[in-house]
């Protein structure tokens, strides 16, 4: 198969930095445990190998992917999202007891996912908060590709705010 291929041309670029990366930091990360941020008290080079190898990771799923879309069925899927109205009151409950210090922050990244956890990363953040714009096509498309891929690689939790929220709940 094509996309064995493409994985296998990738791995001996791959390969050798994960080795290296885990020599470096004297770790045994396989693949999936590597972190997409690099902590702050890692030596340069350990960073630098940590910023090419997911750079590669990156550019390897981004092949993968043009090779499914080049062969796949095109199919249509709509998400039919639900209001967890218990969970967004859990959470408002817990703010209103607490003094939560809240920082806005205006990004500008080629990779806004990872340029939103870092940064979330490097202010200490304990939750990520993104409001959601008005429901229009383009909008839709663009914004729903960066908060699904936030909602699917953050660690912190993340709530999203509908393009129409008052602030009640």
């Amino acid at each position: 198969e094509e996309i064995d291929v493409i994985h296998a041309n990738w791995q001996e670029q791959l390969e050798p930095l994960r080795t290296k990366l885990n020599s470096l930091l004297k770790q045994q990360w396989r693949e999936w445990k590597i972190p997409r941020i690099a902590e702050k008290n890692w030596p340069a080079e350990a960073k630098e190998i940590h910023s090419q190898w997911w750079e590669h990771r990156r550019d390897r799923q981004r092949e993968i992917d043009a090779s499914i879309a080049r062969k796949a069925d095109m199919e249509t899927l709509y998400d039919q999202p639900y209001e967890d109205n218990k969970r967004v009151r859990e959470i408002a409950a817990r703010l209103k007891k607490s003094t939560p210090r809240v920082e806005s922050l205006l990004l500008f990244a080629n990779d806004l996912v990872d340029a939103l956890l870092k940064t979330a990363h490097e202010h200490g953040a304990t939750i990520i908060v993104i409001g959601l714009s008005r429901p229009g096509v383009i909008e839709r498309l663009i914004e729903g590709n960066i908060a699904r891929s936030l909602l699917n690689t953050s660690r912190l939790p993340v709530l999203a705010l509908p393009p129409n929220w008052d602030g009640t709940i």
